[in-house]
């Protein structure tokens, strides 16, 4: 009696399709809501490291000085914390699991670094321009007009037309850029590679450095009404301060250490932070465009005047005010 059920049981079989699938031959079919792994649309990416910061196995790696984004796929546990917390909804599940393998699968996907502009066919330099570092000066393009030392909100760049001598404090130089955006006639600052270099730094006309001698006095600037410019990004005033002891929330500015150099701004990646330190003397964040991904505040490195606060869901433009 059991052998006719085994031939009835063969016989069904025999000319019935498979209940297995010959994969990987044929591609697996997946359920509507299985969890597969992560992708990215990497042309959407701004490297604001949310997904980072969300991903609870750290699975995640972005450098945005490289501009790339790498995740471990062995240490990715498909939670999908990264693709909700992604502002620009760039990353998604997609059906499919990771191959087998007997090493770590590793992914990196890279942003295209979009070409600067060609230098001045009168630059025979064959290094391509930095965006940081130590400021230097080619004193055979310098005129010493002051513009550089004006702008400078660290006020440690000193010109003397006198000895013909340009000098920068390099132990309180922020390495802004401001100078360098101010000397827009003859491009004569720059930035090098920071060696570590210290103390005050003389650039000389000449090419040798002068006898060191006591700093003239800086007259007072006349105390004149600032009038806020006709575009000026001012929102609700603000005095709260950063809290040290947190590693999350709203950003908040101590304005009294702040020199408003913009280096902040410059790191955003959704560009929602305006410094004016020339009209108005303030610090503005938009609070509903912020992603408190903390870039900004990796980049206050000199001053550490950025910093966490209790985020109690402040919405709007928040504007710090720097007392004159």
């Amino acid at each position: 009696m059991r052998l006719m059920d085994f031939t009835v049981l063969a016989l069904k079989n025999l000319f019935s399709k498979p209940a297995t699938k010959n994969y990987p031959a044929e591609p697996a079919v997946y359920p509507e809501r299985s969890r597969g792994h992560i992708e990215i649309d990497i042309d959407d990416c701004i490297m604001c490291g949310m997904c980072q910061r969300k991903c609870p196995s750290s699975a995640i790696t972005v450098d945005r000085k490289t501009q790339t984004w790498t995740i471990d796929r062995m240490g990715c546990v498909q939670c999908e914390n990264c693709v909700s917390g992604c502002p620009k909804k760039c990353l998604h599940i997609k059906p499919g699991y990771t191959e087998p393998s007997q090493t770590f699968t590793v992914d990196s996907y890279s942003k295209p670094v979009e070409e600067k502009a060609e230098t001045n066919n009168n630059d025979n330099s064959d290094t391509q321009a930095l965006t940081s570092g130590k400021i230097t000066n080619d004193m055979t393009k310098c005129i010493l007009c002051g513009l550089c030392a004006r702008n400078c909100p660290a006020e440690c760049i000193t010109v003397d037309r006198e000895t013909k001598t340009w000098t920068v404090n390099r132990d309180d130089c922020a390495q802004c850029g401001a100078c360098i955006d101010a000397c827009k006639k003859f491009k004569s600052l720059s930035y090098a590679e920071d060696d570590g270099e210290t103390g005050m730094v003389v650039f000389s006309k000449d090419g040798s450095a002068p006898a060191p001698k006591s700093a003239p006095k800086k007259a007072e600037p006349k105390k004149e009404e600032v009038k806020p410019a006709d575009d000026a990004v001012i929102g609700k005033l603000s005095k709260e301060k950063p809290d040290s002891n947190l590693t999350y929330g709203k950003i908040a500015n101590d304005i009294e250490n702040c020199i408003l150099c913009g280096l902040c701004a410059r790191a955003c990646p959704k560009d929602i932070i305006t410094v004016d330190r020339k009209d108005t003397k303030t610090w503005t964040i938009n609070r509903d465009e912020c992603l408190q991904c903390g870039e900004c505040i990796e980049a206050c490195k000199k001053f550490h005047c950025l910093g966490y606060a209790v985020d109690d869901a402040e919405y709007g433009l928040v504007t710090y005010k720097k007392e004159a």
